[in-house]
């Protein structure tokens, strides 16, 4: 019961960022406008976790958090920060 508690409120908090991170890059690149400061770079690192819960957490309703994720997954490999997994 107690695992199971724990499960669902994470489940629920999980989501809630998501939620909260897709309405505010509704309409714009990066989660303070135009460009990508380090406050992108801070909540993809912290986000990242429940992206890949894809199934679990159904990140598939988050469209905009998923075309901000892969645009600075691809910003950082052609600056070279991040190789690519084929790599």
């Amino acid at each position: 019961m107690r695992r199971r508690q724990a499960i669902d409120r994470f489940t629920v908090e999980a989501k809630r960022h998501l939620h909260v991170l897709g309405q505010r890059l509704a309409g714009r690149p990066f989660i303070p406008g135009k460009d990508h400061p380090v406050a992108d770079i801070a909540s993809f690192l912290s986000v990242g976790e429940h992206l890949t819960q894809r199934k679990f957490l159904s990140v598939h309703e988050y469209s905009n958090v998923l075309r901000w994720a892969e645009s600075l997954v691809e910003s950082q490999q052609r600056s070279g920060v991040v190789q690519s997994a084929s790599t």
